[in-house]
């Protein structure tokens, strides 16, 4: 880090393990610390994303099973609605 290029991932690694590298940090140009912390935030996007998109998707898997188990049967053709489940349906 001081004097060469040090990589993304083991920047990450110094910047997360090692408090005594941060001096080292310091010595860095403006546009290298910029595109580390735009890395940065683009993978805690990621992570983030991943959870939401695992939490929505059982989400909808709920929300598909209760309308598939609690919807009667129904056939909409020709302007005309048939319902196949009991009666009276009120709408």
């Amino acid at each position: 880090m001081n004097g060469t290029k040090t990589g993304f991932f083991r920047c990450l690694y110094y910047s997360v393990t090692s408090f005594s590298k941060y001096r080292l940090f310091l010595r860095q140009s403006t546009g290298r610390v910029v595109a580390y912390l735009i890395l940065l935030s683009f993978l805690a996007a990621i992570s983030v994303s991943i959870s939401w998109f695992t939490m929505a998707n059982e989400i909808i898997d709920a929300i598909s099973v209760d309308v598939i188990e609690n919807i009667p049967e129904f056939n909409f053709e020709n302007g005309k609605l048939d319902v196949y489940a009991e009666m009276p349906i009120v709408i």
